[in-house]
């Protein structure tokens, strides 16, 4: 009975590698909504020509609006976003950094996508 309470226990365990990000002190990533912050960033960082704009590049989705980045940001840490962000899984984003690209931004993105991406 030991024996297979061990391995059920050892069963449920996550193997998964959760990302380990380190905040700047000045970084506040509580509260974040699309109209509360993260909209700027989107609009500054992906949302620009030859990106996620209508008509954007490569078959890109446009992010200018909340409807068109909320079933990109939904799902918490399977969000393609996310997976974006984190993995570059399937694509590495941002594949080119705009000017003021850094680390609060990503951390923001992030928390927010998994807060549920409030609008």
């Amino acid at each position: 009975m030991v024996a297979f309470t061990a391995m059920v226990i050892s069963s449920c365990e996550s193997k998964e590698a959760l990302p380990v990000i380190a905040l700047p002190s000045n970084c506040d990533t509580t509260h974040l909504t699309y109209n509360g912050g993260i909209d700027s960033i989107i609009n500054t960082q992906c949302a620009v020509s030859g990106c996620h704009v209508p008509r954007g590049g490569a078959g890109a989705a446009s992010f200018t609006t909340y409807a068109g980045l909320s079933s990109y940001a939904s799902g918490g840490k399977s969000a393609q976003i996310y997976t974006c962000l984190m993995y570059g899984n399937p694509y590495r984003m941002p594949n080119v950094a705009q000017p003021g690209w850094n680390t609060c931004d990503l951390d923001k993105i992030t928390q927010w996508v998994l807060d549920g991406a409030p609008q």
